[in-house]
């Protein structure tokens, strides 16, 4: 996360930090998804997310302009799978998943409709890596596919780079099927406080020391 940052706010025209930063958002959703699975107190863990988001919030503005942070993400990818065990929703669930997509992509959610739908993936799948790799890597794929001919009827090359360098989320596959299924130490409260100290951090590097990248 930290080296997609930087890369992002620091050397936009490496794609290399890019890369190795999508290995983070397959890692977190996949490691939310476990969250709640494991959690006593589904709201209670939402909440928490939804808190340490709004405090994320104006440090995101100030490192990236616009669009929602990714705690956000995660706080709709969680509310979407409560939604659908809640109330079975059985096919209804992909009109529903549709709909969310859309609208995370129309308010600028951070990775737009990806981790909603990757948290969608890892809850349904959950104990099956097989499937789990198979729909990320067709998941990705697709994305590929259809952002790339809407970049090139908009002729937007940067929209077209980004869903290329997404790709790289697949990567990340590997380091998924190591996990074992056992909890390790607690390190959630760490996560959520770095979250927003580190883009701080970046930001502030970024305007005392790379002021020919804010121009």
């Amino acid at each position: 996360m930290t080296i997609d940052h930087v890369g992002a706010l620091l050397y936009p025209d490496n794609i290399w930090f890019r890369l190795i930063g999508r290995l983070t958002i397959p890692i977190i959703t996949f490691l939310v998804v476990e969250g709640y699975h494991h959690t006593a107190n589904i709201k209670r863990y939402m909440f928490r997310i939804f808190c340490f988001a709004l405090v994320a919030q104006p440090i995101y503005l100030l490192a990236f302009s616009d669009g929602l942070n990714v705690l956000f993400d995660l706080l709709v990818g969680l509310s979407v799978i409560l939604i659908i065990d809640k109330f079975k929703l059985g096919w209804l669930q992909y009109l529903l998943l549709g709909f969310v997509g859309l609208t995370a992509i129309a308010i600028s959610l951070d990775w737009w409709h990806l981790a909603i739908l990757m948290i969608f993936i890892f809850h349904q799948l959950r104990g099956n890596f097989k499937g789990i790799a198979l729909a990320i890597t067709a998941l990705f794929i697709a994305n590929f596919l259809i952002f790339g001919i809407i970049a090139n009827i908009t002729r937007n090359e940067s929209l077209q780079i980004t869903h290329t360098i997404n790709l790289a989320c697949i990567a990340a596959l590997p380091l998924l099927y190591i996990y074992n299924g056992s909890r390790g130490a607690d390190y959630r409260y760490f996560f959520y406080v770095y979250y927003p100290a580190h883009l701080l951090t970046i930001y502030l590097i970024k305007i005392n020391f790379f002021k020919q990248v804010v121009g």
